[in-house]
């Protein structure tokens, strides 16, 4: 069954990111609801040359809000074209019946971690595997961020993980009778 994001999940996507109208640093850098600017994108050039001068913390921030200001509908816009591959994704790499909820907590999971996050991880295995419960705590492993060239434990990211376990864990598909 093909799934798709319901208002439910878009407002729980939303709840855990944060929309700046501007962009700012973010693996490169970001604009809206974590969109990152790639070329085409009417900022690119700009926020290209912003980065290229070495800048860092909040001088870089500053520099890279004054680049733009965006409207929250184009904000809003940005986010449904970036949300797209990640519905596709787990659509695609998901085998087994899951519910809306479940759909929404890994199409949360890997708009944050990104399109290549599900390919041979733990999560995806023992959920293929009707490990549903198992599934859900996999998801928990994935709380680390690279700071200084080493893997930290990130506050924020054990937050999303634990936010994207309950709902996963809400409502789950029914079991066949043994």
């Amino acid at each position: 069954m093909t799934r798709d994001l319901d208002a439910a999940g878009i407002a729980f996507l939303k709840g855990n990111e944060s929309c700046l109208l501007h962009p700012y640093p973010d693996e490169g850098a970001s604009i809206g609801w974590g969109h990152h600017i790639r070329p085409g994108d009417p900022w690119y050039d700009a926020c290209q040359a912003v980065l290229a001068r070495g800048l860092a913390g909040t001088a870089l921030a500053s520099a890279l809000a004054a680049v733009a200001t965006i409207p929250q509908g184009e904000a809003d816009s940005l986010f449904l074209v970036d949300v797209r591959p990640c519905i596709a994704c787990i659509n695609a790499v998901v085998h087994v019946d899951i519910t809306q909820p479940q759909f929404t907590a890994l199409v949360d999971f890997v708009y944050n971690e990104g399109i290549g996050s599900p390919f041979g991880s733990t999560w995806l295995r023992l959920l293929n595997s009707g490990e549903y419960t198992g599934a859900a705590d996999a998801l928990l492993m994935w709380d680390k961020d690279e700071k200084a060239g080493q893997l930290m434990d990130d506050p924020v990211l054990l937050r999303r993980r634990k936010a994207e376990r309950a709902m996963f864990l809400s409502e789950l598909p029914p079991q066949p009778d043994a």
